[in-house]
């Protein structure tokens, strides 16, 4: 399990760099203030989850069809007892849905692109309250060819779109730069 000095360590390093994230980023500091650890998915007020956004030769972002949420998203998901890190995690999560293995840290270095906290709504069928997700979101570089290959039980689809045409602005902006170096 990854341990909450390396989350902590993590999401420190990028505050300092995007301090005016300070208020989003409170439940999980909050969180992290605690003993309980925050990589797994039984705490139930809150947990970090790692995805990536995966960029290939042509500077297209890979977005799957996931089928539980019905939304075009990034591959992610939540961590895992065995990993350690939460770059780990989301390299393991991009490999699992959609069967990419090669990639490389574009920028350098381990830190997320972006953490999200956000809200997820309760859920009968998983037995979840409502509660909070701190998805750290890491960049990478595609460095294979091979086909995508998806994992037919939570994604149906995938397109790659263009990092233009990406829809929230603070990832276009901020893999623009990245890109750029």
């Amino acid at each position: 399990m990854i341990p909450n000095v390396h989350i902590k360590a993590i999401a420190s390093m990028y505050l300092n760099r995007h301090p005016d994230e300070e208020d989003q980023l409170r439940p999980l500091f909050d969180a992290l203030a605690e003993s309980d650890p925050v990589a797994t998915r039984e705490r139930l007020a809150g947990h970090v989850t790692a995805s990536a956004f995966v960029v290939d030769s042509g500077n297209r972002v890979l977005h799957i069809e996931h089928k539980g949420l019905g939304k075009l998203l990034q591959p992610g998901g939540h961590t895992e007892p065995e990993d350690e890190t939460l770059i780990g995690a989301a390299k393991r999560e991009v490999a699992e849905e959609t069967g990419i293995k090669s990639v490389d840290t574009i920028g350098g270095g381990d830190l997320p692109m972006r953490i999200d906290v956000h809200r997820i709504p309760h859920s009968d069928s998983k037995g979840e309250p409502e509660h909070w997700h701190a998805d750290f979101q890491f960049a990478l570089r595609r460095t294979d060819t091979e086909a995508v290959m998806l994992q037919e039980e939570e994604v149906s689809g995938h397109r790659w779109i263009p990092v233009q045409d990406l829809a929230t602005e603070m990832v276009r902006d901020r893999l623009h730069v990245l890109l750029k170096n």
